[in-house]
């Protein structure tokens, strides 16, 4: 009779909980929640993936624990929320501006990076003036300072080879 009267008394309260901030309450492998339900003798069921209220939190137990519960839970909401936000304002500040959405930006040039445009070897050759774009294939405009050679019985950094020692 005594666990009849128990469950007539015990009620459930619906609570929003922004969904940003559960996994701060359950904590590592639930050992906040627990405490939390141990200390205020109820039940908490969070929503599962994909339920249709991802921020509607059930507290279950005898009336004065509940509200004590969902008083608990809202502050520690407005505790986290205060974090997260200014987490999130923080990260706004130190990403990188955003070029998308401006007018210096060409929509076709959008996912290419940096685009080098009217570079000088780009440009046909100008005769007017006399001056020509530098041929970077041409052995007379760019000479090799030759192929450094080394020698075969050369020490090496670390002392002479082990050939040498022969």
């Amino acid at each position: 009779m005594k666990l009849i009267q128990e469950l007539d008394d015990m009620i459930t309260e619906e609570v929003n909980i922004d969904g940003r901030i559960h996994s701060r309450l359950i904590g590592t492998r639930g050992r906040a929640i627990r405490k939390i339900m141990d200390d205020y003798k109820v039940d908490i069921k969070f929503p599962r993936q994909g339920a249709e209220d991802m921020n509607l939190v059930l507290i279950t137990g005898e009336e004065n624990a509940v509200m004590e519960c969902k008083e608990h839970l809202i502050d520690l909401e407005e505790d986290y929320m205060a974090n997260v936000n200014e987490a999130e304002l923080r990260r706004q500040y130190t990403q990188a501006p955003s070029r998308h959405g401006t007018d210096s930006v060409k929509e076709n040039d959008a996912g290419r990076g940096f685009v080098v445009s009217d570079a000088p070897w780009d440009s046909p050759p100008d005769t007017t003036s006399g001056t020509t774009v530098p041929d970077t294939n041409s052995a007379t405009e760019f000479p090799s300072m030759g192929e450094a050679q080394t020698p075969s019985n050369a020490s090496v950094a670390w002392g002479p080879s082990a050939r040498s020692k022969r």
